[in-house]
């Protein structure tokens, strides 16, 4: 059996404006599905140690207004409806520079569960997005 590198294990990214619900009691499908995948990625990982999964649930991604990127009118709503969150919500909003950087720090980091604290969850495995925030030094 392939067993790869701790460099290469999967990670799993999940919304946290849609909560994913372990329990899919949730009212939304897609809650459900990706409260499903959680659970049944933690579960994998508790009988093969290879895996190690971390689950990160961001809330408002903000595109921050990156010259670089193409713009559209659904593009200029979003980065308005950024700009709004981070006055009314800001603790509910991470950039997408902060999240790629703690997204990339997660996947080449050893997997091990983070230590507890606020906005972690699930026995370190779940990263909620007040921690992600901390973890980018926001």
């Amino acid at each position: 059996m392939y067993v790869p590198p701790p460099t290469t294990l999967p990670r799993h990214l999940t919304s946290h404006l849609f909560q994913a619900d372990p329990t899919e009691k949730s009212p939304f499908i897609f809650g459900k599905i990706k409260g499903r995948a959680e659970k049944d990625l933690h579960e994998l990982s508790t009988s093969l140690p290879s895996l190690r999964t971390l689950a990160l649930r961001p809330a408002m991604i903000d595109p921050e207004g990156d010259p670089q990127r193409p713009r559209n009118a659904a593009e200029y709503l979003v980065q308005a409806t950024g700009a709004v969150f981070r006055c009314v919500w800001p603790s509910g909003v991470i950039g997408t520079k902060p999240l790629a950087r703690v997204l990339v720090d997660l996947a080449t980091g050893d997997g091990n569960p983070l230590p507890p604290g606020p906005g972690i969850i699930a026995e370190g495995r779940t990263i909620r997005n007040t921690a992600a925030r901390k973890l980018a030094g926001i």
